[in-house]
């Protein structure tokens, strides 16, 4: 009887976190060059830990992120970027990681830092760049097959195997972005799936207290 409380719990854990990847993927339909989430396997712990000029919560293996843009100061939106070479990716860091990105809606801060959503963009010395660096196309551009790169909501999590390329091999373009890749049709029907497991999950629960009741039952007779 236990076995089947634990199956009943394990597949509503997991509907759950199929459910939460699809809802993200859709809200995120319309985000300049998101890349659509795959559920990964996952302890379903959250913890809570501190990225530049915010706060990000990690749960199932997808950063979620809250940007405290008071800290950014005045800010000056520029011209989106994009890259035609689809294994092309521009650098961002926390200061600590690097992840690779293919979303080029720039900002800059108050210091002329070019940053993304929160995080700081790299140019090629290495170093964060500047509203300089991006006019002139002095960014850090590689070039990487990442397939098997760990994947969160801003990009992939560097590994260090990146081929450093330059802004002609990278098809970089200005006054453009890349759209989401977000297929919703598709993400409804993984939504509708993990509903309808979640649903046969939570019967099964009911199917166990049923037999826990008839077996009292028995007893008592």
């Amino acid at each position: 009887m236990v076995e089947l409380y634990g199956i009943a719990r394990a597949g509503m854990r997991l509907s759950v976190g199929y459910l939460n990847v699809a809802a993200f993927n859709i809200s995120n339909v319309n985000t300049e060059a998101f890349k659509a989430l795959e559920p990964v396997e996952s302890s379903g712990n959250a913890h809570e830990f501190p990225v530049a000029n915010g706060r990000a919560n990690i749960v199932d293996n997808a950063y979620l992120f809250t940007v405290n843009r008071d800290n950014m100061g005045p800010l000056s939106n520029t011209s989106g970027y994009a890259l035609t070479n689809p294994q092309a990716y521009f650098v961002i860091t926390d200061g600590t990681n690097r992840w690779l990105t293919r979303k080029g809606n720039f900002e800059l801060d108050r210091d002329g830092n070019v940053s993304l959503q929160g995080f700081y963009v790299m140019n090629r010395d290495g170093a964060v760049a500047k509203a300089t660096d991006l006019y002139s196309g002095n960014l850090l551009l590689v070039e990487a097959d990442t397939s098997q790169y760990d994947r969160d909501s801003i990009g992939f999590v560097s590994t260090g195997q990146e081929r450093i390329i330059n802004v002609d091999e990278a098809g970089l373009t200005a006054n453009d972005l890349e759209m989401s890749n977000v297929d919703l049709s598709a993400e409804m029907v993984k939504l509708i799936a993990a509903q309808r497991a979640y649903q046969f999950s939570a019967k099964a629960f009911r199917n166990a207290d049923e037999l826990i009741e008839a077996s009292i039952n028995l007893r008592g007779a």
